[in-house]
């Protein structure tokens, strides 16, 4: 991932910025998102967006502090 080859990992994630196409999708997205920050979840905001890229279902944004 773009994380790793900067030497960073999930644990380092402070800030997620989700846009979804479909909001019906957010317990998925939830539910892979608790996988991923199982202990401590960064802070995350999550939207659903109307006007998405052609098949595009779901954009994240992540930032990360050491």
């Amino acid at each position: 991932t773009t994380l790793r080859s900067h030497g960073y990992g999930f644990k380092d994630v402070v800030d997620v910025t989700v846009a979804m196409a479909k909001q019906s999708d957010f317990a998925a997205f939830n539910k892979a998102y608790q996988h991923y920050f199982p202990n401590r979840p960064a802070r995350s905001t999550a939207l659903g967006v109307l006007h998405q890229d052609k098949g595009v279902l779901v954009e994240i944004s992540l930032v990360a502090y050491k």
